[in-house]
Protein backbone atom coordinates (compact mmCIF):
# COMPACT_ATOMS: atom_id res chain seq x y z
CA UNK A 1 0.00 0.00 0.00
CA UNK A 2 1.05 3.60 -0.89
CA UNK A 3 3.60 2.47 -3.43
CA UNK A 4 3.41 3.97 -6.66
CA UNK A 5 3.34 1.96 -9.93
CA UNK A 6 3.37 -1.47 -7.53
CA UNK A 7 0.91 -4.02 -8.85
CA UNK A 8 0.28 -7.05 -6.35
CA UNK A 9 -1.65 -10.36 -8.20
CA UNK A 10 -2.40 -12.98 -5.94
CA UNK A 11 -1.70 -16.18 -8.29
CA UNK A 12 -0.02 -18.63 -10.02
CA UNK A 13 2.16 -17.99 -13.08
CA UNK A 14 1.72 -20.84 -15.06
CA UNK A 15 1.45 -22.09 -19.27
CA UNK A 16 -2.26 -21.23 -19.42
CA UNK A 17 -5.12 -18.92 -17.61
CA UNK A 18 -6.81 -21.81 -16.12
CA UNK A 19 -7.82 -22.95 -11.87
CA UNK A 20 -5.91 -25.45 -10.73
CA UNK A 21 -5.29 -27.72 -7.11
CA UNK A 22 -2.88 -26.19 -4.94
CA UNK A 23 -2.18 -28.45 -2.08
CA UNK A 24 -1.09 -27.46 1.27
CA UNK A 25 -1.44 -29.31 5.06
CA UNK A 26 -4.03 -28.86 7.23
CA UNK A 27 -3.67 -26.73 10.61
CA UNK A 28 -5.25 -29.33 12.93
CA UNK A 29 -3.53 -32.86 14.40
CA UNK A 30 0.21 -32.99 14.27
CA UNK A 31 0.27 -30.52 12.74
CA UNK A 32 -1.69 -27.63 14.85
CA UNK A 33 0.08 -24.11 15.22
CA UNK A 34 3.02 -25.77 13.48
CA UNK A 35 4.23 -22.10 11.55
CA UNK A 36 6.60 -24.32 8.92
CA UNK A 37 4.23 -26.86 8.26
CA UNK A 38 2.40 -23.75 6.44
CA UNK A 39 5.37 -23.03 4.17
CA UNK A 40 4.50 -26.70 2.36
CA UNK A 41 2.81 -26.36 -0.37
CA UNK A 42 2.58 -27.63 -3.87
CA UNK A 43 0.80 -27.73 -7.13
CA UNK A 44 1.59 -31.77 -6.71
CA UNK A 45 0.31 -33.64 -3.99
CA UNK A 46 2.76 -36.21 -4.55
CA UNK A 47 5.39 -34.14 -3.76
CA UNK A 48 3.51 -34.02 -0.05
CA UNK A 49 2.72 -37.42 0.11
CA UNK A 50 7.08 -38.04 -0.23
CA UNK A 51 7.50 -35.85 2.78
CA UNK A 52 5.23 -38.39 5.15
CA UNK A 53 2.37 -35.70 4.85
CA UNK A 54 -0.47 -38.59 5.14
CA UNK A 55 -4.03 -37.90 2.99
CA UNK A 56 -5.94 -37.07 5.41
CA UNK A 57 -3.40 -34.43 6.97
CA UNK A 58 -3.42 -32.61 3.05
CA UNK A 59 -5.85 -29.31 1.82
CA UNK A 60 -6.80 -28.95 -1.51
CA UNK A 61 -7.90 -25.12 -2.67
CA UNK A 62 -8.13 -23.91 -5.89
CA UNK A 63 -5.86 -20.80 -7.35
CA UNK A 64 -6.00 -19.21 -10.43
CA UNK A 65 -3.13 -19.30 -12.92
CA UNK A 66 -2.35 -16.31 -15.58
CA UNK A 67 0.10 -16.56 -17.87
CA UNK A 68 3.12 -13.93 -17.51
CA UNK A 69 1.39 -12.30 -20.58
CA UNK A 70 -1.56 -12.09 -19.38
CA UNK A 71 -0.42 -10.18 -16.30
CA UNK A 72 1.83 -8.12 -18.18
CA UNK A 73 -1.50 -7.23 -20.74
CA UNK A 74 -4.28 -6.96 -18.33
CA UNK A 75 -2.35 -4.73 -15.84
CA UNK A 76 -0.71 -2.80 -19.18
CA UNK A 77 2.76 -3.16 -17.91
CA UNK A 78 5.10 -2.55 -20.50
CA UNK A 79 7.89 -2.48 -18.38
CA UNK A 80 8.99 -4.64 -15.52
CA UNK A 81 11.84 -4.30 -12.86
CA UNK A 82 10.70 -7.23 -10.34
CA UNK A 83 9.30 -9.67 -10.84
CA UNK A 84 9.02 -11.99 -7.29
CA UNK A 85 7.63 -15.59 -8.00
CA UNK A 86 8.52 -19.29 -6.17
CA UNK A 87 8.15 -21.76 -9.51
CA UNK A 88 8.76 -24.58 -7.50
CA UNK A 89 11.36 -25.56 -10.67
CA UNK A 90 8.47 -24.27 -13.42
CA UNK A 91 11.28 -21.77 -14.85
CA UNK A 92 11.41 -22.81 -18.37
CA UNK A 93 7.59 -23.10 -18.96
CA UNK A 94 7.07 -19.51 -17.89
Amino acid sequence: AGVDNAVLIRAAVADQNEMRPFYTIKNEGRWKDNGWARQLASFYKEHLLKLKILEHEIAEEQVQCFTLATILAENQLADLDVLLVDTEGYDGEI
